[in-house]
């Protein structure tokens, strides 16, 4: 009897010719299939045979039931189901069914035989692709300290190919110092929590059916110390709030301020401008109209003075006219 490493090699080698010997070999690629309701589902698998040898045909089965058979090179061929058909070329062969059913769920055989009555067989397990349950998540709320290490894990009893993430107040949390992310998604570790961690937390799980979440809340209702950090937070937005009612006080100062401004120099000018009228018109206008005496020289110089007087009133009306403009727009500023 050969020893033990000689009983090794022996068997390696067994294993290698009968291997090598294989009249048919299948390469399936996947065996597992998840399918969605709706959809189509196609298994394919290649194949290779002895150099003398060709592929007859391809029977496709469902559990014990055939549901397609096809033979080489011919066009794809409907099976048992209108739903099903299949392919079979030089080297590999396929199964399409259409419009998937959940009762189209199992394992699924297909046999190769070949021209020299060979026969190979390969097996596929279709599944259906779940949607998202409801999710829950567990953490120890008797036991929530600051300053302290905290683990939430999510869960969902079914759901295929679910993708998790964590939100915080509806923003996504990534790892980082202060959070660690496991577990595919599903573990949410908060190091140290603090003040700041308080808030709505959520779980977002999907996949390509459907979406579900789960909230979890630290508040101050269950936990006093999330309070100082609220209590903070007020403090920052009265200083914000004051800083702006402060600096709004200040514009509307600085706008009163302007105005008056304004309305003096208004002011300095239409009185400017009357004193102006008073002491160079009249005066000059009576000198050439009066005679030696002081009287008028002749009734045509008192027509005169007569017209230099409307003039003067007339000026001045005009003044008043203008000032009442300039105040009457100041009003409207």
């Amino acid at each position: 009897m050969p020893d033990g490493p000689s009983f090794f090699r022996l068997s390696l080698v067994f294993l290698f010719l009968t291997g090598a010997l294989t009249p048919i070999k299948i390469e399936p690629g996947l065996t597992e299939f998840y399918v969605i309701p709706g959809h189509n589902l196609t298994l394919t698998a290649n194949f290779t045979v002895e150099p003398k040898d060709t592929i007859y045909s391809g029977t496709w089965r469902k559990d014990v039931r055939e549901i397609a058979e096809c033979q080489l090179n011919t066009s794809p061929i409907a099976g048992a189901h209108e739903r099903v058909a299949c392919a079979l070329q030089n080297s590999n062969i396929s199964l399409t069914l259409r419009n998937f059913f959940p009762n189209d769920v199992g394992t699924y055989t297909l046999e190769l035989v070949s021209d020299e009555g060979d026969k190979e067989n390969v097996q596929f397990a279709v599944k259906l692709y779940e949607s998202i349950s409801t999710p829950s998540v567990t953490w120890n709320e008797t036991e929530f300290s600051k300053g302290d290490n905290h683990t939430f894990t999510c869960k969902i009893e079914n759901g295929t190919n679910p993708q998790f993430h964590w939100e915080k107040d509806d923003e996504t949390l990534t790892n980082d110092s202060r959070h660690s992310i496991s577990e595919s998604g599903m573990v949410l570790t908060i190091i140290a929590i603090n003040e700041s961690d308080c808030g709505s937390y959520k779980c977002v799980i999907k996949n390509a059916i459907n979406q579900k979440e789960v909230q979890v809340n630290i508040s101050t209702e269950n936990y006093k110390w999330c309070q100082a950090g609220k209590n903070h937070e007020c403090k920052i937005y009265i200083i914000v709030g004051l800083a702006f009612v402060s600096l709004g006080v200040i514009i509307v100062w600085m706008i009163y301020k302007y105005r008056n401004r304004q309305q003096d120099n208004n002011r300095r000018q239409v009185t400017d401008a009357t004193q102006d009228n008073n002491v160079n018109v009249l005066p000059l206008l009576e000198m050439e109209q009066k005679g030696p005496n002081n009287e008028p020289a002749n009734e045509a110089g008192a027509s005169e003075l007569n017209a230099a007087n409307d003039l003067e009133i007339s000026h001045r009306d005009n003044i008043s006219q203008k000032f009442r403009r300039i105040s009457t727009s100041r009003e409207k500023l």
